[in-house]
């Protein structure tokens, strides 16, 4: 993808900005003012540049931040999560403080305009909340407590239903990888996160 997601919730506006690749602007952005609503976060490098996606944060203090809205690209964090930046050049981050919530990134071949409603409804029927979408993808927040096979069951079940449909763990698998489990919810589910 030649462009870079804004998250937001089912209540505001999504667009596909620009890939800024040019360090110095992502550092000014940053920089201009420590309380931004938004930074760019790295989703990974391709040809060598970064590709960031622009995420909704409330700023903490001390270069540290709140991430308002699970993010559609961005792997390893989700809405509720703190983190830092590690690197304002690029938008890597690290996850300081998890908030127990789990994000699920659902894409598809062709827009997801005609279905997006059903899927928001089975969605917060199991207890889950739409952050954002893009013309061939959503977001949705779950806290952890709903469980692991309540998500699953969900898009699983859409995914053999609709044919051009895939869903992914935003924050359950290392980003590194993309199979081994992160484990932040160990003893987590039980308890309420959202």
């Amino acid at each position: 993808m030649r462009g870079e997601v804004e998250s937001s919730s089912s209540r505001g506006e999504v667009r596909v900005v620009p890939v800024i690749n040019d360090a110095s602007v992502i550092l000014r952005f940053v920089m201009a003012d420590k309380n931004a609503s938004h930074l760019l976060l790295l989703i990974e490098y391709a040809d060598g540049r970064p590709l960031r996606e622009p995420v909704h944060v409330e700023a903490l203090g001390g270069w540290r931040y709140r991430l308002r809205y699970s993010p559609g690209f961005v792997r390893g964090i989700a809405a509720g999560d703190e983190f830092r930046l590690v690197d304002g050049e690029d938008g890597a981050f690290e996850v300081v403080r998890r908030a127990g919530n789990v994000a699920v990134q659902v894409y598809c071949a062709g827009p997801v305009a005609p279905d997006r409603a059903e899927l928001e409804g089975l969605v917060a029927a199991a207890g889950g909340v739409l952050d954002g979408g893009v013309e061939r993808g959503l977001v949705f927040t779950f806290p952890v407590s709903v469980g692991f096979a309540v998500i699953e069951r969900v898009f699983d079940g859409w995914v053999r239903s609709h044919v051009g449909w895939a869903w992914y763990y935003g924050n359950v698998y290392d980003p590194a990888d993309g199979v081994t489990p992160l484990n932040w919810w160990v003893g987590a589910e039980d308890s309420s996160a959202r």
